[in-house]
């Protein structure tokens, strides 16, 4: 988790503050842990930033923490999913947590919201 969490902050730093950066564990047979980001700089071509996203975070993960990651979702921030989950943490800090809940028909087992333009 910390070096995920040391991985958005060179992200911000490289490319600008995104709308949203969290790690989000679906419900359901993988369970395994997604980036999902949304960001203004992501939005002109999200499937090369998804795969330079998950070329370089890969990079920062060790062989057993690969195994429970399960990639990069890149979403535009005016996505509906992205909107209800910034909804979910309206005023709250930095690395808010939420854990078994249903946000926008996905049933989420535990998310880390790392940043989001609702920070401070």
């Amino acid at each position: 988790m910390f070096k995920v969490v040391a991985f958005e902050d060179y992200l911000e730093r490289e490319k600008g503050k995104p709308c949203l950066f969290a790690l989000v564990r679906e419900r359901g047979f993988l369970r395994r842990w997604e980036v999902l980001l949304a960001a203004s700089w992501a939005e002109g071509n999200p499937d090369a930033v998804r795969r330079e996203v998950m070329r370089e975070l890969v990079s920062w993960l060790a062989y057993d923490e690969r195994l429970d990651f399960g990639g990069v979702r890149v979403l535009p921030p005016c996505d509906p999913f992205v909107c209800s989950l910034l909804e979910r943490v309206k005023g709250h800090e930095l690395l808010h947590e939420l854990r078994a809940t249903v946000i926008g028909g996905v049933e989420i087992e535990r998310a880390f919201i790392i940043n989001s333009c609702r920070a401070g």
